[in-house]
């Protein structure tokens, strides 16, 4: 099976180091198969990268001027030659894998995807926007018409081609237009899921076989940069306590002789402290943060505030509250390695989300 990336695929992970893209050029060395970006995809990519690379040289150019000592020692970025080395890196990422930057025979016409736009034809939204989203599938649908080989079409943009937002499928639409026109193609938001399906062998994973380096000491730092982006009722943590981390269950991906995958889930508590005010006036307050304040916040006379009238959606504070506010939170986290030869080669957390608000510990 043949696979496609989308821009934001790449501009994710450009020098294609995350658990994931060297697996991919692993998998399409022993099949065989192309690894394409469409042309619109590939000058996106330049374009990006050109901008990160301009907004560093002028971070760096604005910092050096500040500095009495080492002002001279900042590296000299060649933005022409950076460029030039990154459409190398893409054209030809390994010694014995290409990547083909696929343009359409017949071109992508212009009536086309203002017709889908004018009619919110999938991947256009439903104000008619998203036309580069039409462009991709466009050239999407047009390889695989040409080569008349199964596609992997791997795109972040969930919204424009997925059929919801809990489903990895393609948008009915976009499936029924792929039956009528008689090709086979398949949607991964990410490198990563792609590379699981693929595999030569899956096996469970024990947590005496999780690695040691991938244990609470080090999941402890990672998991708590992810809280900190946690917003709560009451803002944003000023202090962040990872109470316990577990393993749950984890899967190995075996994807060629030398090279698996690991995926390993798990499951914490963190304790947030907030630095919070809620304003006085009309406040919208739903009934669990209102008993939570009212089990808090005992240092601030909740009579005043108007904590001691009966729950409601809407609560009329009549002073602001200020304080130093403890909430606590459940979450789940998924952490993905990469394996050689059977040595851990590296590993990074995929994924982090919130899973519910705990109750506070007894005595709190």
């Amino acid at each position: 099976m043949d696979v496609m990336l989308d821009s934001n695929v790449i501009l994710a992970d450009i020098r294609f180091e995350k658990t994931g893209f060297a697996e991919l050029l692993d998998y399409a060395r022993r099949k065989g198969d192309r690894v394409i970006i469409p042309q619109i995809a590939f000058e996106e990519i330049k374009a990006r990268y050109r901008e990160r690379l301009e907004s560093t040289v002028s971070s760096l150019g604005n910092m050096r001027q500040l500095l009495f000592v080492g002002r001279d020692k900042f590296p000299h970025i060649d933005i022409d030659a950076e460029m030039q080395a990154l459409e190398n890196h893409l054209n030809k990422p390994d010694k014995k894998v290409s990547i083909l930057i696929y343009k359409t025979d017949a071109g992508i016409k212009a009536f086309d995807v203002a017709y889908r736009g004018i009619h919110r034809k999938r991947p256009a939204n439903d104000n008619g926007e998203e036309l580069r989203d039409v462009m991709i599938w466009l050239t999407a649908l047009d390889y695989a018409k040409q080569s008349r080989r199964p596609l992997a079409f791997i795109s972040k943009n969930k919204k424009a081609f997925q059929e919801s937002k809990n489903s990895d499928v393609l948008h009915h639409e976009l499936l029924e237009e792929c039956k009528s026109a008689k090709v086979d193609i398949h949607f991964y938001c990410d490198v990563l899921p792609f590379i699981q399906d693929h595999s030569l062998e899956q096996a469970p994973i024990k947590e005496t076989e999780v690695p040691e380096v991938i244990k609470f000491e080090n999941l402890d730092s990672q998991s708590a940069m992810s809280v900190r982006n946690i917003r709560t009722p009451f803002g944003y943590p000023s202090e962040i306590h990872i109470e316990e981390i577990k393993f749950t269950d984890g899967t190995m991906f075996k994807i060629s002789e030398a090279t698996s995958v690991a995926e390993y889930h798990f499951r914490g508590n963190a304790r947030l402290i907030v630095s919070g005010w809620l304003q006085h006036g009309e406040t919208s307050i739903d009934s669990a943060t209102f008993k939570h304040l009212q089990q808090t916040l005992t240092f601030v006379d909740i009579h005043q505030a108007g904590l001691s009238q009966t729950p409601s959606p809407v609560v009329n504070l009549t002073a602001q509250i200020p304080g130093l506010i403890q909430v606590r939170y459940g979450f789940d986290m998924e952490i993905s390695a990469r394996f050689r030869n059977g040595q851990l080669a590296s590993w990074e957390l995929e994924s982090f989300r919130y899973t519910r608000e705990l109750e506070p510990p007894d005595g709190n």
